[in-house]
């Protein structure tokens, strides 16, 4: 007994050692499902397996981070101060459109236009770009060599434009499929604020990882509104967003590096792209619009000169400017993010593999009503041929009852029509007396009066012949009725399955997550069980109802062909006798011939109307009717537990591809709630 102990947990040792193991991470849970739902024995779908695929394309997917807010919030400055290289313009041309940065081994910049082609640019031919070539192009991508962009991909959404509900919704859209958002707000814009506003409800779903960035906090006109204005954005704002900091455009410039020369070439550049705007304007308005640009670069410049010392010295150190955003970033913001990321994929996967087990749920469903089907159909079956079998009885009994009646007719009319009459007989041994008289005797025998015998008996308007007739036809009626009552059955039992058949389409496509187990493979089996049971059941009908025919007809032959020559017979047989008697009567003188009685001609029909001889036939015969009823219900019960034995083991076979389903469910959703 040890032996075997050890053998099965060295076997149960080497069948852990050859099972793949996974790590614990997100990665490791899709690998684990995948290889356990992906195993052929659920013959997965290629669309399951491209859902996985795209799960663990989303699983080492870098973290989407939105870049979004209102039109001059500083958002090309905010994502430049990350590149540490003003790359992305800042003009009120380029807000309007989408720029993905991600990571790569060198700069490079892609426009991709609206007709699906791509043009690669540098950063000077991206700042020159007409109105007519943006138009043309759907979005930019950036490659930057960042570490941070490995970690994830910045989106640099269009301004926020209320005014324009297609904007708005992209807007949404956006908020939705960012993973980490942040959003910039001018500090001077707070009082109105009116994207932030209209948008409020929407960020306030992603709080956690969510920031907002107040910019432009050297133009309000005392350093020292600063804090308070800081403190209205927290207890206006604070419950939408995980922080809320300040930073100062200059700050931003002194990140990026950039010195005067630039910033007046930047203000100059601005001024213009602002004046190719203001020439598609209102001629009348021409001069107000010049005049507030020119007023707005003027004060730009004046910051870049005067304000920067004004600002409190604790807003430009390392806590609250630049790098304390990105600490926020690092520490709180993607770790929240890969979390909710993770639980996201999690639930995804989840939903998956609950949607799979639906599917199986509903295919046992299916097949348990086709096994519940078949056991009601072969319980009418039993209940069907039973009643037959017992109505037919009745009939025959009924038949047999009327048949002898005809019997009885018969010999009635034959003994009706047969009279005594004298004849004189020549006797061979004759007596003395006898010899004097001439050796002759007056002996009573008996005549048949044929011609009327016929007419009761064999004429077709004669009552009986019109009864034997009405038999007939009753008999050969009752053996219609059994072969329509067995096409019924097999129409019944056929429009029944069909019907299964019908109602789930050889098992409806209702989910393309699965395919040959739940599907394909399952509608090829539905079309084998339903040609199979019908087949096998039809078949077995028909050779019941053909042995019954067959049984019918050669009673009915019998019926039909014995009822005349038997009468014949009998006539035959009665004036053979009565000729007998007379010539035995002329041997051993007699005077009179034993009167024809009704045993006599019962004895004499017997050999061609025997009653019992068909009742023989039809119920002791080897090939009887109880007998084919018999073998009837006997190959019913066992096409019952084959086909029965086939369902099941597909019931059974499915139960245990669930329970699999049913454990790696659990796995998934213990890591779920094991997520802080």
């Amino acid at each position: 007994m040890s032996y075997i102990h050890d053998f099965i947990k060295q076997y149960q040792s080497t069948q852990n050692d050859l099972s793949p193991h996974f790590e614990s991470d997100i990665l490791g849970l899709l690998k684990e499902v995948s290889y356990k739902i992906t195993n052929e024995k659920f013959s997965p779908s290629p669309e399951l397996k491209i859902s996985l695929k795209n799960l663990t394309k989303k699983a080492k997917e870098p973290l989407k981070l939105g870049i979004m807010g209102a039109r001059d919030n500083g958002k090309s400055t905010f994502i430049n101060t990350i590149l540490k290289n003003p790359i992305l313009p800042s003009n009120q041309i380029h807000s309007k459109k989408t720029y993905i940065i991600s990571y790569g081994h060198s700069r490079s910049i892609i426009a991709h236009r609206k007709d699906k082609t791509a043009i690669g640019l540098n950063t000077l031919s991206l700042n020159t770009l007409t109105q007519e070539e943006l138009e043309k192009i759907s979005y930019f991508e950036v490659k930057f060599p960042i570490a941070m962009l490995k970690e994830f991909h910045i989106y640099k959404y269009p301004d926020i434009d209320l005014s324009d509900q297609e904007a708005f919704s992209n807007a949404l859209k956006h908020i939705e499929q960012s993973e980490i958002l942040i959003w910039l707000n001018r500090i001077d814009d707070l009082a109105n604020a009116e994207e932030l506003n209209a948008l409020k409800s929407h960020i306030a779903q992603k709080s956690r990882i969510s920031l907002c960035v107040l910019t432009h906090i050297d133009v309000l006109e005392k350093s020292e509104d600063i804090i308070p204005t800081l403190n209205f954005a927290k207890e206006h704002f604070g419950e939408v967003f995980s922080d809320i900091l300040p930073i100062s455009a200059m700050i931003f410039y002194r990140e990026l590096g950039i010195d005067e020369k630039f910033f007046l070439q930047k203000e100059l550049q601005k001024l213009y792209d602002d004046y190719s705007l203001i020439k598609s304007q209102d001629h009348n308005r021409h001069q107000e619009l010049l005049c507030k640009a020119f007023e707005a670069g003027s004060q730009n410049v004046g910051l870049f000169y005067e304000n920067l010392p004004k600002i409190p010295q604790h807003l430009q150190n390392q806590q609250i400017n630049f790098d304390a955003i990105l600490n926020q970033l690092e520490r709180h913001l993607i770790p929240e993010a890969k979390k909710q990321k993770e639980k996201a994929i999690q639930e995804n996967l989840l939903c998956l593999v609950e949607k799979i087990k639906k599917n199986y749920t509903q295919i046992i469903g299916i097949y348990s009503k086709l096994l519940t089907l078949i056991q009601n159909q072969i319980q009418v079956f039993f209940e069907t041929f039973a009643n037959l079998e017992a109505k037919t009885l009745d009939e025959l009994d009924s038949f047999f009852k009327s048949q002898e009646s005809d019997r009885r007719t018969i010999i009635a009319t034959i003994l009706q029509h047969t009279h005594p009459e004298k004849t004189t007989i020549s006797l061979q041994n004759p007596n003395f007396v006898q010899l004097l008289k001439g050796k002759k005797d007056t002996f009573i025998t008996y005549r048949l009066d044929t011609q009327n015998i016929s007419q009761e008996l064999l004429d077709p308007k004669s009552k009986p012949y019109r009864t034997y007739k009405a038999l007939n036809h009753r008999f050969s009626k009752l053996a219609t009725t059994m072969g329509a009552t067995f096409e019924k059955s097999i129409d019944d039992f056929s429009a029944e399955l069909k019907k299964w058949q019908a109602q789930n389409e050889f098992i409806k496509k209702k989910d393309a997550i699965l395919s040959d187990f739940s599907y394909n493979n399952l509608r090829a089996f539905a079309s084998k069980i339903y040609e199979n049971i019908v087949l096998d059941f039809i078949e077995c009908l028909l050779r019941t109802e053909k042995d019954l025919q067959v049984l019918f007809c050669k009673i009915t032959s019998q019926l039909k062909s014995t009822r005349k020559p038997c009468i014949k017979y009998a006539i035959s047989a009665l004036q053979q006798r009565f000729y007998e008697d007379t010539q035995h009567a002329s041997t051993h003188y007699a005077k009179q011939a034993p009167t024809p009685n009704k045993a006599e001609l019962e004895t004499i029909i017997d050999e061609f109307f025997s009653i019992r001889e068909y009742a023989r036939t039809l119920l002791e015969e080897e090939d009887s009717l109880g007998n084919i009823f018999k073998t009837l219900n006997e190959n019913i019960a066992t096409l019952q537990k084959e086909k029965l034995t086939l369902v099941e083991k597909r019931i059974d076979d499915l139960n245990l591809l669930r329970t699999t389903i049913d454990e790696i469910s659990t796995h998934i959703e213990a890591k779920i709630n094991a997520t802080p």
